[in-house]
């Protein structure tokens, strides 16, 4: 064997490169030859031509080797003498253009699993085996893995054609490539070892995010009906937390992945980052870097995705006061995204910045839920009131004396909504703001009660019971700041909580309104 690789060392520096890559591709035909002593010469030739040569190769011999490689690894059924093959594909890889290499792997995966049932291949896939052998090895294995999520950030997963419920040729190939692509990722978790987990655990921010923004994309495709995909980012997810060995988060995934209804995917996306930022607090940080650089991108389910990712995160980002700064400046930014979902992802994000840091953003806060109390979307408006029911626990008086007025208009606006939920919560917040009544708005705060109590009055026998009681709330809350003489002994007494003897006494009500307005 040492006199073979000195003799093909010795013709090795001889060759021209034209005649390197003729003999190159002679010896991978001869890797299948059925004699297996020449076989197995074959291939360590061209193991020995490669690291000693490997770098006068152009693409296009790259590209040519790798198919010939695969089809010998493919047609080769004996272990060792593929195995030997599958060296020789990885020395090629590291020796030469890595990416061409792997490139050629994928649309070979691709195509297999679109055209084949590669469960039931003779001899076992060989694809899948190439897999194993890259995220084993000490070199490939990091390039392998950034290769692939790579082409799971950048690959879509969508055309107009298929948001419309079409499939077109085009999608149809790029549905391969991904699935291929999964694959290789679930592959690659499952089996590769120490050398495999490590580089896992070195790209922890970067895996992570790529799954949670195509878990987006994909749950996007599942309510077209195509699930295939959705499953296999699934499988390969389920994988992550088993390599990464996040228990928690694998059971959230098995219990909800598959739900295809918006509300539950952008909770799993929630618990997801909330299991991950518990387990990992140090990751929290590189994986929003990523994460707010996505919602900037062109697929609105996967800017969905970064968004309820970032709202769970910045909840665990109080260690970190320039990241959390980071982010509420790119929240801030992104409330003007045409998704509703967008939106009220990144007003509730807004709202949950950690309690010893809200002070510092109060205003910026209260500022973006004064523009979203007009949005044209309900439900985003419903998110800003809720938000604004949440943030006035902890605003203080300077913060709220300059767009008080503004907020009383608009949540006057929204007591009039068809939407019970919207009714409710638009009284209570107005409710809550006579806290800040008292202090420079004080008369400009009274003519708003006064202009909005007729109201309040009917409201008080709304035929939802979360209105009427958030009403009556709203009632003691503001009788104070009416200075009307025996109103609060009025709101005190059996009949104010009484449906019935409020309508025999409505007439009262209002007699009482037009003698002090």
């Amino acid at each position: 064997i040492e006199v073979f690789h000195r003799v093909v060392s010795s013709v090795c520096i001889l060759l021209s490169k034209d005649e390197l890559v003729v003999l190159l591709h002679s010896c991978t035909l001869a890797a299948c030859d059925k004699v297996k002593q020449s076989a197995d010469g074959s291939i360590q030739a061209i193991i020995v031509f490669i690291i000693r040569r490997g770098k006068d190769l152009r693409e296009a011999d790259v590209l040519r080797t790798t198919q010939s490689l695969l089809s010998s690894a493919i047609a080769l059924t004996d272990k060792h003498s593929r195995q030997e093959v599958l060296n020789a594909i990885s020395c090629l890889a590291e020796n030469t253009n890595h990416i061409v290499v792997f490139d050629e792997v994928l649309f070979v995966a691709g195509r297999d699993i679109c055209t084949k049932d590669i469960t039931r291949i003779r001899g076992g896939w060989a694809i899948q085996d190439v897999f194993y052998v890259f995220s084993q090895h000490k070199v490939l294995a990091t390039l392998f893995l950034e290769y692939i999520l790579s082409i799971l950030h950048k690959e879509p997963v969508a055309t107009n054609d298929s948001e419309k419920g079409e499939i077109n040729s085009e999608s149809s190939a790029d549905d391969c490539i991904l699935q291929a692509t999964m694959f290789a990722l679930n592959a690659f978790l499952r089996g590769g070892g120490k050398v495999g987990k490590q580089a896992v655990e070195q790209s922890y921010p970067s895996v992570l995010s790529a799954l949670i923004l195509k878990l987006g994309g994909l749950h996007g495709l599942a309510e077209l009906g195509r699930n295939e995909l959705l499953r296999s980012l699934l499988i390969a997810f389920q994988s992550f937390c088993d390599c990464v060995g996040d228990v928690e988060m694998g059971k959230i995934l098995a219990r909800d992945g598959e739900r295809t209804e918006k509300e539950k995917w952008i909770d799993l996306v929630q618990e997801v980052a909330c299991s991950s930022s518990v387990k990992r607090p140090n990751e929290v940080l590189p994986t929003c870097v990523i994460l707010s650089k996505s919602l900037d991108r062109n697929q609105r389910a996967e800017r969905e995705a970064a968004a309820a990712a970032l709202s769970e995160f910045i909840r665990h980002s109080e260690k970190e006061p320039a990241l959390l700064e980071q982010m509420v400046e790119e929240l801030c930014q992104h409330v003007t995204d045409d998704s509703p979902t967008v939106r009220s992802l990144c007003l509730r994000g807004l709202v949950q910045i950690p309690e010893s840091h809200i002070l510092n953003y109060i205003q910026q806060v209260l500022g973006v839920i004064l523009a979203l109390l007009e949005d044209a979307t309900e439900s985003v408006q419903l998110t800003a009131v809720q938000c604004l029911l949440t943030v006035l626990n902890v605003s203080e008086q300077d913060a709220v004396d300059p767009i008080l007025i503004s907020l009383l208009v608009r949540l006057r606006n929204l007591q009039i909504s068809m939407n019970t939920k919207m009714r409710s919560n638009a009284f209570a917040a107005y409710g809550a703001l006579s806290a800040y009544g008292a202090g420079s708005q004080h008369h400009a705060f009274l003519e708003q009660i006064h202009a909005t109590l007729p109201r309040l009055i009917l409201h008080l026998h709304d035929n939802d019971l979360s209105v009427r009681l958030a009403c009556r709330n709203t009632f003691q809350l503001l009788a104070p700041l009416m200075e009307v003489d025996g109103l609060s002994s009025l709101l005190n007494k059996q009949y104010f909580t009484s449906d019935r003897r409020f309508v025999l006494n409505l007439p009262s009500y209002f007699c009482l309104v037009f003698h002090f307005i």
